[in-house]
């Protein structure tokens, strides 16, 4: 019988998200020869290519798809049986597994993490980065405990929890001329999700000006998307980024304009911030949420972090 080892199974599956060895090792901080050394073991030890390499991006083979079925079904199995016996044991040992955005993990998770490891501090904790979508498939699978979540197309097998409420703002550069005319409308930073109403811009005031926008799959790609297509405007994406924070930085910086949320202004720093405007108050409203698996009941180790978050996010409304 050909045994995978844990560093081919997290080579195979990394390589399967990103469908390009490049990407994987990036992610991954290894070199592209390690990973392609790796994978050609195994597909050597087994008969069969794991990876369509006439495809860009890469795809798995039919035999690929059943070894990653193989390695997703063993992790879930690992996971549960950790479960189970910390469910039979207390809060005070056991693992869990916590997924989440990278502006999230950035921002936030590090005062969380340091709260409950403080109380708490025979539990391991693992921390997976991933968009929301990637993250409620590893939930369903039972590969993480839970994740935070902005609003996402496929909540099957889920249940969302919401944490909070914020707004979403339209961030322009602050040397942009258009500000200068628009003096009336600008939401001063202190009154960033505090005011009961703001005053609302038009988002044609700004379409001579480039967006940045973030990728489709991310709520705030999708809402852009959608405000331009209502707007009428010709959509103009001057850069795409994967993250809210990258694409706040370079509105900082003079880059374009870009949408960001409330609680995110409040808490991430930039060298000179961005002027704020309103330009939907109907939409431009997000909820966050605790997403976890439906019908399985968390672990007492991972419900005592749910609480830090919820204490957290209280915190900081």
């Amino acid at each position: 019988m050909v045994k995978i080892n844990k560093e081919a199974e997290t080579y195979i599956k990394i390589v399967s998200q990103c469908g390009s060895i490049s990407k994987a090792a990036e992610k991954l901080s290894v070199t592209q020869p390690a990973i392609s050394s790796q994978i050609r073991k195994i597909e050597q030890a087994l008969g069969v290519a794991i990876f369509d390499r006439s495809r860009h991006p890469l795809e798995l083979t039919p035999a690929g798809r059943l070894v990653c079925d193989y390695i997703t079904e063993k992790d879930a199995l690992g996971k549960q049986l950790d479960d189970d016996l910390a469910a039979i044991s207390d809060v005070r040992s056991g693992s869990i597994r916590i997924g989440g955005a990278s502006a999230f993990n950035l921002v936030y998770l590090p005062s969380v993490v340091m709260n409950y490891t403080t109380r708490y501090p025979e539990i391991d904790i693992q921390i997976i980065d991933g968009n929301m979508q990637q993250l409620a498939d590893m939930t369903r699978e039972g590969l993480l405990d839970l994740f935070v979540s902005s609003p996402i197309p496929r909540t099957e097998g889920i249940e969302m929890e919401r944490l909070l409420s914020t707004r979403i703002y339209l961030c322009v550069p602050p040397d942009a001329k258009i500000n200068e005319k628009m003096a009336d409308l600008q939401i001063p930073y202190e009154e960033i999700d505090r005011a009961e109403h703001h005053p609302e811009a038009t988002l044609e005031d700004f379409a001579h000006l480039p967006f940045i926008r973030l990728a489709s799959e991310r709520h705030l790609g999708r809402l852009l998307d959608f405000l331009i297509e209502q707007a009428g405007l010709e959509k103009k994406i001057h850069i795409q980024v994967d993250q809210s924070i990258t694409a706040y930085q370079m509105t900082s910086k003079g880059l374009g304009v870009c949408l960001m949320s409330g609680i995110d202004i409040r808490n991430i720093p930039v060298d000179r911030r961005p002027v704020y405007y309103m330009v939907d108050r109907v939409h431009c409203v997000r909820d966050m949420y605790l997403a976890t698996r439906a019908g399985r009941p968390l672990t007492p180790a991972a419900e005592a972090f749910a609480e830090e978050i919820r204490k957290y996010t209280r915190g900081h409304l």
